[in-house]
């Protein structure tokens, strides 16, 4: 299966961004002022509920109607608290993948954009042949092994998909075929060299009308005709 994104950083319910990501050495600041205490996760759009003073991650709208997890009181009015988002988007990170061999460290403001690009992320094959692997090995699977890669036969330049191949060098007009003569011919083109070419093909004699019934190989032609001059 793919990686996600969404499973690697957020907490599944409130997709508050989880802990694991966060460098053990600030995880005790991440709990006072960064945590969502409903969601248990670091906190992505930080609310205030003017009336109580506490801090949410509200996810669905900047302005809905919210129940505050504390002391249960619906509140609408709360506002966006840029310092404390600025705050978080400066926490130390490392990538979810560390454990798969990616080093990445950096701020959390960066995090999303790294996943872009990790090396360690596994993808599923664009070319739909159901392969799964990460990121650093995609691209010379689709150039190099993919079965459904577009490749061009070598003979005719048909495209087609890769797994096709060998299918095709078994129909392909241009595809070369070895005469019993030795000789390599177009599939189109082998039938006409046996049948006019070929020295190895059997043939009747020319005098054949003059009683002369026998069969040889196209190549003793003229050894017949002197013997039987």
């Amino acid at each position: 299966m793919s990686d996600s994104v969404e499973n690697l950083l957020y907490v599944e319910r409130t997709k508050g961004y989880r802990m694991k990501i966060f460098t053990t050495e600030i995880t005790d600041v991440i709990r006072h002022i960064a945590m969502c205490l409903r969601c248990k996760g670091v906190m992505r759009n930080p609310c205030i509920i003017i009336e109580t003073g506490y801090s949410i991650y509200y996810r669905l709208s900047r302005t809905p109607d919210v129940t505050c997890f504390s002391c249960k009181r619906k509140e609408e009015k709360h506002l966006l608290t840029d310092n404390v988002k600025r705050g978080i988007a400066i926490l130390d990170v490392e990538c979810p993948l560390k454990e798969r061999g990616c080093k990445w460290v950096g701020k959390l403001s960066g995090i999303e954009g790294h996943m872009e690009s990790c090396e360690e992320f596994q993808l599923e094959c664009p070319q739909l042949c159901d392969l799964v692997t990460k990121r650093s090995k995609m691209e010379d699977h689709t150039t190099n092994h993919c079965l459904m890669r577009v490749v061009k036969c070598e003979h005719c330049e048909v495209e087609l998909s890769s797994k096709d191949l060998e299918h095709h060098f078994t129909i392909c007009p241009k595809y070369p075929l070895k005469c019993e003569c030795g000789e390599n011919h177009k599939r189109k083109d082998i039938e006409m060299h046996k049948r006019d070419y070929c020295q190895e093909t059997l043939i009747e004699c020319e005098y054949k009308f003059h009683g002369c019934n026998v069969r040889f190989k196209r190549g003793l032609k003229e050894k017949h005709g002197k013997e039987n001059q």
